[in-house]
């Protein structure tokens, strides 16, 4: 038997030609009914792996299409829910800020951010109100986390604010639970220190620090940031306290201007110096100097 297959294989060119010669031969000695049933036979024999062939290759195209089409709807889904992630979050900051608004005895103006300051030196935004709708120099700036600057450039539809971590910026704040009262001002990040606590001042890590009302800028009892760490300083005579402010300045969109109400005496305490753009610039000049956050990746 292994000997037959051998020689099937050797001579596979003449078995195949002998085989199709002992078909061709017997067909043509069959009766027409049993020729036609013959040809179906070999015909399915021969076709049917060539039939499999086509059927495979349209299932093939058939799946690819799909694979296509559902492609495409797991992108607008993912783009559908990305959209509605954004809304949520938008939805969830706005409802913050009309709370705000609500409770706040302040006379507040809502503002949008259009621009942020690129320099390591200072920090700033620029929002879309101006003296157009009553915005001064001068005036507090907030979020409904808590304090966000004040506006130090004031043109007709935009104005300039100056940050809490910005390194000219100087803030007269209070311990909420001690009344212990000190001077707020940048130390690195979205870190601030507390100046001028005694050694014996009454802080602890955890304090809640607002605005004291003094300097004629900000109201009194504004949130501004926690206490994150409390030392000594090298000469022993002020107490080290790093403040953690309670705003996002990095991610602030909305913010409100405390256009009057509730403000505190106007004992200056705040520092003169300005950053970067002056009172000189120019409202065009002052916004070619920010990135447009349209602009940011």
């Amino acid at each position: 038997m292994q000997r037959l297959v051998d020689l099937l294989v050797r001579y596979r060119d003449q078995s195949l030609f002998t085989v199709l010669l002992l078909a061709s031969v017997s067909m043509l000695l069959l009766r027409e009914d049993l020729k036609m049933e013959g040809a179906r036979v070999v015909s399915s024999v021969l076709f049917a792996p060539i039939q499999r062939v086509v059927v495979l290759a349209r299932d093939i195209v058939d799946l690819r299409q799909e694979n296509r089409r559902l492609s495409m709807l797991v992108m607008k889904l993912a783009y559908q829910n990305d959209q509605l992630a954004e809304l949520q979050y938008e939805n969830e900051r706005l409802r913050g800020l009309i709370e705000f608004k609500e409770k706040s005895r302040f006379v507040v103006l809502p503002a949008e951010v259009i621009g942020r300051s690129p320099s390591r030196v200072s920090s700033s935004v620029l929002i879309d109100r101006g003296s157009r709708d009553g915005v001064e120099r001068n005036m507090a700036v907030v979020t409904a986390e808590g304090v966000v600057g004040k506006t130090i450039d004031v043109y007709p539809e935009t104005a300039l604010v100056q940050t809490l971590i910005d390194r000219n910026s100087r803030v007269s704040c209070v311990v909420s639970r001690s009344r212990v009262v000190g001077i707020l001002a940048w130390h690195g990040g979205f870190l601030c220190t507390l100046e001028m606590i005694p050694e014996q001042g009454d802080v602890e890590v955890g304090d809640l620090v607002v605005t004291s009302g003094l300097g004629g800028v900000f109201p009194k009892g504004l949130r501004v940031g926690t206490v994150v760490e409390v030392g000594a300083e090298a000469q022993g005579l002020f107490r080290r306290v790093i403040v953690r402010v309670s705003a996002d300045l990095s991610k602030v969109e909305e913010v409100f201007v405390i256009a009057g109400g509730g403000l505190g005496e106007a004992l200056e305490l705040e520092p003169e110096t300005r950053p970067a753009l002056s009172t000189t610039v120019t409202e065009g000049e002052a916004e070619r100097s920010l990135i447009v956050e349209g602009d940011i990746e």
